[in-house]
């Protein structure tokens, strides 16, 4: 399986680290099939009820919404680190994809693993 994820999302994602540090975020990811080998990632999606701080994002399981397209989780981390801790590693739980942004949230300030904490490639779709 391939993974993608479209520009504006990640440029979103970027933008909205930015305006939200020093505090970490955490939402979803929604993806779509496209052709037979390939997700795409289209959206971010917010539960209510965040709970963030400097150094951890939550978010009740009570409040997350039951889209059947939800592929994994996005999060920030106030500091130059995109390496997942044991607690992002049980955010992670069963999500195929999983993105870390970082500090100070450039183009290339993020990863992704999955959900055992491996790297996972994923291509930018410019469209």
């Amino acid at each position: 399986m391939e993974w993608s994820i479209d520009k504006e999302v990640i440029q979103y994602i970027m933008d909205f680290s930015k305006e939200y540090y020093p505090r970490e975020f955490a939402a979803l990811l929604r993806a779509k099939k496209v052709g037979d080998e390939e997700r795409r990632i289209y959206e971010v999606i917010f539960t209510p009820g965040l709970i963030s701080g400097k150094s951890s994002a939550i978010f009740n399981p009570l409040h997350i919404p039951h889209y059947f397209d939800v592929v994994g989780t996005v999060h920030s981390h106030p500091s130059s680190s995109a390496e997942p801790s044991s607690k992002d590693l049980y955010l992670f739980s069963s999500n195929p994809v999983n993105i870390i942004v970082f500090y100070p949230f450039c183009d290339d300030c993020w990863k992704v693993y999955d959900y055992r904490g491996e790297e996972v490639e994923i291509k930018v779709n410019l469209e």
